[in-house]
């Protein structure tokens, strides 16, 4: 999934609270804060190291935008966890989000998250119509139509729900939309990643077990990201 695009939204304005609250989970895991600027890859590990890229995008209106050089890695669950890491950024913060994860072109899934961390899925690739995404169910009648239900979305959020590019259109305006919604933040190996002026960019890192194999990743305290807007 996400091989197209993959980006989360959250429902604040205030991307040092969201800055904050994704360094504490990520600490969890391992994840310590290595600084403002990170290189480009998508959760490769390297140097003894899993790395991973966070940019905070400044959208229209109450929403923070949120994209990982892993595409997927907000949907996914934490080794032991019960819900996705989406959603326990949504409980942590007391602030709703969703995510849109596009797949071949044309197959969108939309994963949305309460406040109070519960998830509901939607959509999904049009040639499997698959059950679950990771690790997260997608009722029978949910697949195929990404469909806002969960969330108090406005109306024209709703009726751009399956619309990838729409939804970076209008939540993200000073941004090509095809810059974010395609994932090319992050996608050109050997380069810096190609953030917008006004981005938040946070690095990550954490260590491989020995003997672990080195490949991408598909799944902070020591130091964590600057305050500000």
């Amino acid at each position: 999934m996400g091989e197209w695009g993959s980006v989360s939204y959250v429902h604040t304005a205030r991307r040092s609270r969201v800055a904050t609250a994704v360094a504490e989970l990520l600490a969890r895991e391992g994840y310590t804060y290595v600084g403002s600027r990170g290189a480009a890859g998508d959760g490769e590990s390297r140097g003894g190291a899993r790395h991973l890229t966070l940019a905070l995008l400044r959208s229209h209106g109450p929403w923070t935008a949120l994209q990982a050089s892993d595409a997927d890695f907000f949907c996914r669950r934490r080794g032991g966890a019960q819900r996705c890491r989406l959603a326990e950024l949504t409980k942590a913060l007391g602030r709703y989000a969703f995510h849109v994860s596009v797949h071949g072109g044309d197959s969108v899934t939309l994963l949305e998250a309460s406040r109070g961390g519960r998830v509901r899925v939607s959509g999904g690739a049009l040639a499997t119509k698959p059950s679950h995404f990771h690790e997260e169910p997608i009722a029978r009648r949910h697949r195929m139509m990404p469909a806002f239900k969960l969330l108090p979305v406005s109306d024209e959020l709703r009726e751009l729900a399956g619309a990838w590019e729409g939804l970076a259109a209008l939540l993200i305006p000073e941004v090509d939309p095809a810059m974010v919604a395609n994932n090319l933040l992050f996608r050109i190996p050997g380069y810096a990643p190609a953030h917008p002026d006004h981005a938040r960019v946070l690095a990550f890192a954490r260590p491989v077990a020995a003997g672990a194999p080195r490949q991408r990743s598909r799944g902070s305290r020591g130091g964590g990201p600057e305050t500000g807007a």
